[in-house]
């Protein structure tokens, strides 16, 4: 198993207090005994980059140290686009995603 992140361990202390913290693309909250990670990655429709990355780990390594979680629960949060079907081709690699055709 890997060691927890440098940004969780600074990170936990106000977790355990709180039970909420906001990383940005990722919301973590502490409801009973269950970790709620949910993913706010808006800009690429929740697909995974860099960022999200980051906060999932910092995220997933929260919810492993804080003596209170005993079940995590991930989802995407809500997402609205005005074009539907289309892909943002402004995600991490900078590389414009696949055109999806329906069948």
């Amino acid at each position: 198993m890997l060691l927890p992140t440098r940004r969780a361990l600074d990170l936990l202390s106000g977790f355990r207090r709180n039970g909420r913290l906001d990383l940005g693309v990722v919301l973590i909250e502490r409801r009973g005994a269950a970790a709620h990670l949910t993913l706010r990655n808006t800009h690429c429709l929740n697909a995974e980059d860099d960022a999200l990355v980051d906060g999932l780990k910092t995220a997933v390594d929260l919810t492993l140290l804080d003596d209170q979680v005993t079940v995590g629960v991930l989802r995407g949060g809500e997402m609205t686009h005005p074009e539907p079907g289309r892909f943002p081709n402004s995600c991490s690699s900078g590389k414009a995603n696949p055109t999806v055709h329906g069948g």
